[in-house]
């Protein structure tokens, strides 16, 4: 009888003692989380609060989950600032050198031009806008009849706008509001339609000195040109008006064969 109940008592502790080493190897292979449930667990006793594990792998995984967020839109922002800063970067280059193409054709190739006062009139109004060739592009090809933009004798703050009516060389003269060179009338149809005023000019007749161009105003009356200022030198000359772009009514090109 004893030995029955000794053997029972051996089933019993084996028993207990499987089910203490499958307890055991269970806790060692799932030991951060039932350290994370004993923490909880102490927490809510000291809070006489009883909380369950389930509760807190919920609010650990939203916890992740707002974590995985918080850096899932830090990446977006960052990516969307680099695609931002490109576009600045590359809009700014852009524009560097437009205005750099700009400053380049400024100087060397055309430039636009307003026109103020009346003394090219009826050709060329006040406020005009004109399309003007610079002077690289024509400096051996000169003519009469050109419009050209220029300098005055003794300063570099104005510029003119009149038309070149003689070249080096020729010999001009100005009576009674006809222009002769080199003795012989100039039929001039461009000019203002008016009765000529006698003034007392410095410069309405002699040589032209080489290198040089005698200019007048198609509204001479009311002009201020070579015959107050002398001649104008090559290196004065900016450039040549090509095309009057303003009015647009009046859009027209000036073509001299």
């Amino acid at each position: 009888m004893n030995w029955k109940v000794k053997q029972k008592s051996l089933v019993c502790d084996s028993h207990f003692e499987y089910v203490f080493k499958n307890i055991k190897t269970t806790i060692k292979n799932n030991r951060c989380f039932f350290c994370v449930l004993f923490w909880r667990l102490k927490e809510h006793k000291n809070n006489h609060t009883i909380a369950k594990g389930p509760v807190y792998l919920i609010e650990l995984s939203n916890n992740r989950e707002a974590l995985n967020n918080k850096r899932l839109q830090s990446y977006r922002r960052c990516v969307i600032m680099k695609k931002i800063k490109s576009i600045i970067l590359e809009w700014i280059e852009i524009i560097a050198i437009a205005f750099i193409i700009a400053l380049v054709v400024e100087t060397f190739f055309f430039s636009f031009a307003v026109v103020q006062g009346q003394s090219m009139e009826p050709t060329i109004s006040n406020k005009d806008r004109l399309l003007v060739v610079k002077y690289p592009f024509f400096r051996n090809s000169i003519k009469e009849g050109d419009i050209v933009v220029f300098n005055p004798p003794g300063t570099t703050d104005e510029i003119f706008i009149k038309r070149v009516v003689a070249k080096g060389t020729d010999s001009f003269t100005i009576s009674d509001g006809c222009l002769f060179i080199n003795n012989e009338e100039v039929a001039e149809d461009y000019i203002y339609e008016d009765e000529y005023l006698e003034r007392s000019y410095q410069f309405i007749n002699g040589v032209i000195p080489k290198d040089a161009v005698f200019v007048l105003g198609d509204n001479r009356n009311d002009s201020n040109d070579s015959r107050s200022f002398g001649y104008i030198h090559k290196n004065q000359i900016i450039g040549k008006a090509a095309i009057k772009i303003w009015p647009i009514r009046e859009v027209r090109v000036f073509l001299n064969p």
